[in-house]
């Protein structure tokens, strides 16, 4: 399995991060990254009622999972995140209707807090895109991401992605 390491920050400056591979052999566990809910409830005064608030503003946010800065802080309960952090989702969705909606709760957010959201929408069969290339809805290409590949995609393919691959309304 391919693994990614980031060490804590050192002062101002990132940590590093370390790619490598494990055999499956080694591994005791696989789990989910952790979910925003347990997130927030370890994190610092500021993330803590930000946190609060993008939960209260949609329930859709408290399953969701966290990976970066904030879920390493949560794992190791060193501190990496900093002034300038994000966070850093990754949000499952299961039509177009849903994608507007979550990024206009993430736009409203982040104006509201002052906070910044990274993290992708991941489709069903598990491709993802980058949310704010896909809100509003994209006018040209998009970079869509899976295991196995990495490739462009055009606005009207995101269809073909969710399970019923019918068009949503605009």
């Amino acid at each position: 399995m391919s693994l990614g390491v980031h060490f804590p920050p050192k002062g101002n400056a990132p940590g590093e991060r370390v790619g490598f591979t494990v055999p499956m052999p080694c591994l005791r566990v696989i789990s989910p990254p952790p979910s925003l809910a347990e997130v927030m409830r370890c994190s610092r005064d500021g993330w803590k009622r930000a946190l609060g608030l993008l939960i209260e503003q949609d329930p859709f946010f408290s399953d969701i999972r966290v990976y970066g800065s904030h879920m390493w802080e949560l794992l190791t309960g060193i501190a990496y995140v900093r002034e300038a952090s994000d966070i850093d989702l990754a949000m499952p969705v299961r039509s177009l209707e849903e994608i507007l909606r979550i990024g206009l709760s993430l736009n409203a957010w982040e104006e509201a807090t002052g906070f910044t959201a990274d993290g992708e929408f991941v489709f069903p069969g598990g491709s993802a895109a980058a949310w704010r290339e896909c809100v509003p809805p994209p006018r040209g290409s998009l970079l869509l991401k899976s295991v196995s590949s990495v490739r462009l995609c055009e606005p009207d393919d995101l269809f073909s992605l969710f399970d019923n691959g019918q068009r949503a309304s605009r």
